[in-house]
């Protein structure tokens, strides 16, 4: 008998496992910065562009649409799929001419 005719619904179980515990994601990072982006408005946000790059081990996405007449964009920096930077570039967040990063947790950071 032959163990290979079980090897791909093994696999597919265990990718399926894998999914439903969050811990294989199916899209983007430039998916996930708008999501993060449309979640940011209380009546969300039409994308009108999403795009991204990666260099070394970072990835960045940045994105770009409107929410409430306003013209805004921002940019995700995700470092081995984790995220580590979040920049309103444009709109009624964004401070300065680089935007502004994300707030120090609770705390002032790790202990």
């Amino acid at each position: 008998m032959s163990h290979g005719k079980f090897a791909v619904p093994a696999a597919l179980a265990f990718a399926g496992v894998l999914a439903a515990c969050g811990l294989v994601r199916d899209e983007g990072v430039s998916a996930r910065c708008a999501d993060m982006v449309s979640a940011a408005w209380p009546d969300g946000v039409d994308i009108a562009t999403r795009r991204a790059s990666v260099e070394d081990n970072a990835e960045t996405a940045e994105v770009t649409g409107t929410a409430d007449g306003n013209e805004i964009a921002a940019r995700c920096r995700f470092e081995h799929d984790v995220l580590a930077d979040f920049q309103w570039l444009s709109g009624p967040a964004a401070t300065g001419a680089s935007g502004s990063s994300m707030p120090p947790p609770e705390g002032g950071g790790h202990q």
